[in-house]
């Protein structure tokens, strides 16, 4: 890994600009793939798809060191790049994996047919944790599928078992019908407590909803589209990689034609205890799951960390993109330009900031709150 050492540019830095652009009116004719594991503040594949375009070409390699749930690889794939998905969370990546190795409609029919949703399973903990969001019979139900998947994970149905899974995920609980849950969140997973108090304040009770139809249902909507055969070539080489953006120890040095990425923010944390329903189904253990850095202090320090990785991995004259939500209760954050102040003072020697563009106007998250998207450019001396 390279180290700063906060030496003197050694290239004069070319002129950087801010300039408006209107990206988010493209959003149209999107790969049903991309609605595998849906959120309310997913990023917007047309972003994703016009900076690979722009700035890599044909088999190329397209990283994203924090992948999350996999719409910037995809879209690379879709693109014809190779994608190389990295992040520390297990769960993103098993989303991300499914979206890049998607299976047929027929062959998830078939497969599902291999649950016995109506053997005997231990109710275990279902009164303290699972009550308030599940009927007994649709928790069952849950658990006959959650082991299947737990016991076929690592066989040669692979691909399909974590197809399942990740379905399973994007319908375990909700706000409305379509989900097995009563109705609850759908980007967090709340306390069982918070849950309760919902419940009783709108006289909710957890319907039996089955799970099988409800599973093929979001199956039918997700595999409509299918992965173009030109593309299998670019899937075989693609990665998905359980990593810290800090050590890339996987990826080889000046390899990567394109670094396109969403990072974490400052205020964005604790990921892993928002998704402790999801954790759960997939069994996956809560800790070091979570970058460490807290205010905007530590996370500069670590972006200044992950930036010198970058600069190992990115072949020179190559370009980082950075995609940064800059708003949070409301509030403008100005990130790109703790990054550029953090590139001028501290890593000139690898790095050149090119440019800054700012949608033309916010997306809204809820009625009561919005986001704005920057795209910083950042060019590899």
């Amino acid at each position: 890994m390279l180290r700063s050492n906060n030496i003197l540019k050694l290239v004069e830095s070319e002129s950087y600009y801010e300039s408006d652009i209107d990206l988010l009116n493209d959003n149209k004719g999107v790969h049903s793939l991309h609605n595998l594991y849906l959120s309310l503040t997913k990023l917007y594949p047309c972003i994703a798809s016009y900076f690979i375009k722009k700035y890599s070409q044909k088999n190329s390699i397209v990283l994203d060191p924090f992948c999350g749930f996999g719409t910037i690889s995809l879209e690379a794939i879709l693109n014809g790049r190779i994608a190389y998905a990295s992040d520390l969370n297990k769960l993103a990546l098993r989303v991300t994996n499914a979206k890049l190795n998607p299976i047929s409609f027929a062959e998830l029919a078939l497969g599902i047919q291999l649950v016995d949703v109506k053997r005997l399973v231990r109710l275990g903990d279902f009164e303290q944790y699972f009550a308030p969001f599940y009927d007994i019979d649709t928790y069952k139900e849950i658990l006959a599928v959650k082991e299947y998947v737990q016991n076929n994970r690592f066989t040669d149905s692979q691909n399909l078992v974590n197809f399942i899974e990740v379905l399973m995920l994007s319908i375990l609980h909700g706000p409305t019908s379509e989900f097995l849950s009563t109705p609850t969140y759908q980007d967090v997973s709340i306390s069982p407590e918070k849950q309760h108090q919902i419940n009783v304040i709108h006289r909710l009770t957890p319907e039996n909803k089955q799970v099988i139809s409800r599973l093929l249902k979001k199956a039918s909507s997700v595999l409509v589209d299918h992965l173009p055969s030109t593309v299998l070539d670019v899937i075989s080489q693609s990665k998905c990689l359980l990593n810290d953006a800090r050590n890339l120890s996987k990826i080889s040095s000046s390899s990567v034609d394109l670094i396109l990425t969403e990072p974490p923010l400052f205020y964005d944390t604790d990921f892993t205890t928002k998704m402790w329903l999801r954790n759960w189904f997939c069994n996956i253990n809560n800790k070091n799951e979570d970058y460490d850095f807290f205010d905007e202090e530590s996370w500069l320090d670590f972006m200044n960390e992950a930036l010198m990785e970058f600069a190992r991995v990115l072949k020179p004259g190559k370009r980082i993109v950075f995609i940064l939500r800059d708003n949070y209760n409301k509030r403008e954050l100005n990130t790109h330009k703790l990054l550029n102040e953090l590139i001028h003072n501290q890593l000139s020697r690898y790095f050149v900031s090119e440019k800054c563009l700012i949608e033309t106007k916010p997306f809204e998250i809820n009625k009561e709150d919005y986001n704005l998207y920057k795209y910083l450019v950042i060019k590899r001396i």
